[in-house]
């Protein structure tokens, strides 16, 4: 039998209180100095602009490099890229990234909780579970909800598949059929493929003259597929599309769905947390009838990317889409106010997510995180106020939430060639780099689109970008 004395213990990968605070205290100032530079650093810079030393691949190192100079490089290859941290970062659903959530995970990192089951971290499990509880309240659900952070509305919208096939199908899911709209997001499709169906297995139903999904069209179709012997199971729609910001009907889809026995799943990974505002909760009426909904706290409540999140109407539809039982594993809860969340969730390790929400709620407070989504909602009134006027302005629709799409026309060019133009403009448009907004194609239309939901972002960004809006189309006249 071999013997093991003494066996020497590596521990170069433990770091010392002391080395930790050096670490943070070597690092603290790079940070800092980013934080100076970004209300004057470029919004983005072209991937092109990458140096052929950060392009080129490159072997682990065998050894302890430098950490002066690890960090350095590390900050260097922060551009070229979009600086989504930026307050002229109206592109793409912009956060932000608040600072209190990076000291969230700071902490739950080093202290690397396990928060999935309840026995292992009960306080910190509570804390999650409150979060969720705040945001079930906030979309107007009972106290029989629940639901649980995820990375983002991509796999919260591919839970809420996953959900109600578990709910409301047999074992055979060939026959099945799920709806959404030609706005929705892209990874609506991808959802029903990851939960087992094919991609003919979903229709994609025309949206009307303001981005939203027809009603006739899908109880048309709904119909058709009934008398095709078809079974309609699921319908997702949409509080805030990526287009456009458009909010479907939601109170007539509510009732469709309830008439046709279809499970309704609301994605608001965009739009959701506007039910913290007045304006919002107008606007998204009939929300707390879905039978789940996506939420993105990363957009919304400006947080870190990382951090999406996926409500349910009914706790026990998530235990009969995810709960499986294990000998390693100690009990499980049975108490309506505790949770396990490997039995409602697809994860058993996960990051503890819910402490990025916890913490900046905490130490802000929520009325301050419904005056910033105010006033968003006033920049992009403001934007639309400020370009509408021209004559040569588009208006894509009057914004519904914080995103504004428009393009330049001129009557006597064709599409093609307005698609070219806008092109054109879009490109000028950023090219000072001092911000970012971006475009879309909607049915074969080229248009621009800004979408204002950086905290950081604030009137004088918006007002430079109408300026600058309004420059170029006068040029264009000239």
């Amino acid at each position: 039998m071999t013997q093991y004395n003494d066996i020497p213990a590596p521990d170069s990968l433990e770091l010392s209180p002391e080395q930790l605070t050096s670490r943070i205290d070597e690092l603290l100032p790079l940070l800092q100095q980013y934080f100076r530079d970004l209300p004057e650093a470029p919004a983005w810079e072209s991937p092109t602009s990458v140096s052929a030393e950060f392009a080129t691949p490159r072997q682990a190192p065998e050894l302890p490099q430098n950490s002066t100079e690890v960090f350095d490089e590390l900050f260097a290859r922060l551009s070229p890229s979009y600086t989504t941290s930026s307050p002229g970062y109206m592109a793409y659903v912009p956060g932000g990234g608040l600072p209190d959530s990076a000291i969230a995970d700071l902490f739950s990192n080093l202290t690397n909780r396990f928060v999935t089951v309840w026995h292992a971290a009960p306080a910190l499990i509570r804390l999650e579970i409150d979060c969720i509880n705040w945001f079930n309240k906030m979309v107007g659900y009972s106290s029989q909800a629940s639901g649980y952070f995820t990375t983002g509305g991509s796999m919260a919208n591919w839970s809420s598949v996953l959900t109600a096939r578990r709910n409301l199908l047999d074992a055979d899911i060939s026959q099945a059929r799920l709806y959404t709209s030609d706005q929705a997001h892209h990874s609506v499709m991808k959802a029903a493929i990851m939960a087992g169906f094919h991609e003919s297995q979903v229709t994609v139903i025309e949206s009307n003259i303001h981005q939203q999904i027809s009603i006739e069209c899908l109880t048309e179709q709904i119909r058709s597929d009934r008398e095709a012997g078809l079974t309609p199971f699921y319908l997702c729609a949409h509080a805030g599309t990526t287009n456009t910001g458009a909010v479907d009907p939601l109170n007539e889809l509510a009732l469709l769905a309830k008439a046709e026995g279809l499970w309704l799943h609301i994605d608001a990974a965009y739009g959701g947390f506007f039910m913290m505002t007045d304006r919002g909760q107008r606007q998204l009426s009939g929300i707390n009838e879905a039978d789940s909904i996506t939420l993105d706290p990363h957009k919304g409540l400006f947080l870190p990317y990382g951090t999406g999140c996926l409500l349910v109407k009914d706790r026990k539809t998530l235990e009969k889409a995810h709960r499986i039982d294990a000998d390693y594993l100690p009990p499980m809860q049975e108490h309506n106010d505790r949770i396990d969340f490997c039995q409602t969730t697809p994860e058993l390790s996960r990051d503890f997510r819910g402490l990025r929400v916890w913490l900046p709620i905490q130490l802000h407070g929520w009325s301050t995180f419904q005056d910033y989504l105010n006033e968003k909602l006033d920049l992009i009134n403001f934007a639309y106020d400020r370009i509408k006027e021209h004559p040569n302005i588009e208006i894509v629709g009057k914004p519904s939430l914080s995103t504004l799409a428009f393009r330049y026309i001129k009557h006597e060019l064709t599409e093609d060639s307005l698609n070219e133009l806008n092109q054109k403009l879009h490109e000028e448009l950023v090219s000072s780099r001092r911000f970012l907004v971006s475009h879309t194609m909607l049915k074969g239309t080229y248009v621009i689109r800004i979408c204002i939901l950086c905290f950081r972002t604030h009137q004088p960004q918006v007002s430079f970008c109408a300026d600058e809006i309004l420059r170029i189309a006068q040029h264009l006249e000239d």
